[in-house]
């Protein structure tokens, strides 16, 4: 049980123990009485909520090109992960194929291009031949027609005829060697840069293909992400890029998350104090601040957006650091929305109207003296008093008979407050010293 729940239930056995004492009034009716008390006057709301980390590293779905992958595996949820630990693997087999087929692109490519090259290198070897056999001939037939000197002139003019063609043909052979060494040079840039798109083609796909497997940042625990419907990510879910999967929370700095109702949510502004109980840790207290109240109510649950009960989140930032502080354990908190030090308090029932001026009537012997007040804050129960009351002073809690009444002679008017002081429903006022407050009955 919280130490909030033990304070309230303590304060109602303080006030049921106390011993009861009668005054009949004139009509014979007995007059029940309050003991007013002095302390620090606290208004407070109080909220449930769950512990989480303030900072989270996020382990996000990849930005893939050809499919929306699903979640294949996740460690289980509060595993402890050292850095580079693969806490996602993805499932997308249009990536696995992508990268099979990128594979047998390069080693299709990387074959044409050696073919390319071996064919050209054949055919520049069996050009550079008959070059050579051609040169050859030619030579022969010049070093025979100088032998023919003494031959017939019409033999001697064949004879040239024919070198004059071996001329021509070594010197056609001379060209289209110049041209096929284009043309090959041209080709193998062709087979190059096929290869070259296949290898990129390939590098791209195995880029995406790590990325199915990813890794923690830092060294943690393992948080599962929720999903756009509240529930959690698990495995087989589907993912669209830069989705959060999983979580690394930093537990250095603790929050806890509050949902609290529209009512108390707009008196609960950020940099209000807070004290945190932890029912699962021995009511463990800690102190906090209100670091965020969120500007919108939302429904319980969001599976029904027709719901009429919803909801502010609120966060409130644990100031000091425990060990042994785990997410997800329940929290109770109450924050404090104002407090006044060394004031008088009372039941608001104490209070009545009387000629327009507040008053509260003390039991002093057998009468009710009336004392003028001013309240300076309302909370649910009790108040806080502006008077010349001390404190420990039995004061009526019905208004006593005026028989039993004594007025002063001199009545001390209050001084009429500069602003309305009033707060809404939905706070919980409390004495700090709750000790302090005794009922009675006078005889």
């Amino acid at each position: 049980m919280s130490v909030l729940k033990l304070w309230q239930i303590s304060l109602l056995l303080v006030l049921a123990g106390q011993i009861f004492t009668c005054k009949k009034s004139a009509d014979g009716a007995s007059e029940l009485t309050f003991a007013a008390a002095r302390g620090d006057f606290v208004i407070s709301v109080e909220a449930q909520g769950v512990l989480e980390a303030k900072k989270a590293h996020n382990v996000m779905a990849p930005m893939l090109k050809w499919t929306m992958p699903k979640i294949a595996w996740l460690p289980q949820e509060g595993a402890k992960v050292q850095k580079g630990d693969i806490v996602v693997e993805l499932e997308a087999g249009a990536i696995e194929n992508e990268y099979s087929n990128a594979i047998n692109e390069v080693e299709i490519a990387k074959a044409e291009a050696q073919k390319g090259e071996a064919e050209s290198k054949l055919e520049r070897v069996l050009l550079e031949s008959q070059i050579r056999e051609t040169a050859a001939s030619l030579a022969t037939s010049n070093l025979r027609l100088n032998k023919m000197k003494f031959e017939a002139p019409k033999t001697r003019e064949i004879k040239r005829l024919e070198i004059a063609k071996d001329e021509l043909e070594l010197e056609k052979i001379k060209k289209k060697l110049v041209s096929i060494e284009k043309i090959q040079t041209e080709e193998r840039m062709r087979l190059q840069l096929k290869l070259k798109q296949a290898q990129t083609k390939l590098q791209q796909a195995r880029h995406y293909l790590n990325q199915l497997k990813l890794e923690a940042p830092v060294e943690g625990f393992v948080e599962y992400a929720m999903h756009w419907n509240g529930d959690k990510l698990q495995v087989g879910s589907q993912l669209w890029p830069n989705m959060t999967i999983v979580k690394i929370p930093d537990l250095s700095i603790m929050q806890v998350k509050l949902q609290v109702g529209e009512t108390d949510a707009h008196k609960i502004k950020k940099g209000q104090s807070a004290l945190v109980s932890i029912p699962s840790l021995d009511d463990l207290q800690l102190t906090g601040r209100v670091s965020k109240v969120a500007k919108m109510a939302k429904p319980i649950r969001k599976d029904r957006k027709d719901t009429k009960v919803k909801r502010v989140e609120v966060l409130v930032e644990i100031e000091s650091t425990n060990i042994n502080l785990a997410l997800g354990l329940t929290a109770e908190c109450r924050i404090t929305i104002a407090k006044m030090e060394d004031v008088v308090t009372v039941p608001l029932e104490c209070v009545f109207d009387k000629d327009s001026v507040k008053v509260v009537y003390v039991l002093e012997e057998s009468s009710y003296i009336p004392y003028p007040v001013r309240i300076e804050k309302y909370g649910d129960d009790f108040v806080a008093l502006k008077s010349e009351l001390k404190g420990d002073e039995q004061c009526a809690l019905q208004e006593p008979a005026s028989s039993n009444v004594k007025w002063p002679e001199s009545f001390n008017m209050p001084i009429p407050p500069t602003k309305a002081d009033s707060l809404t429903n939905g706070i919980t006022g409390s004495v700090k010293d709750s000790t302090s407050l005794k009922l009675s009955v006078k005889p």
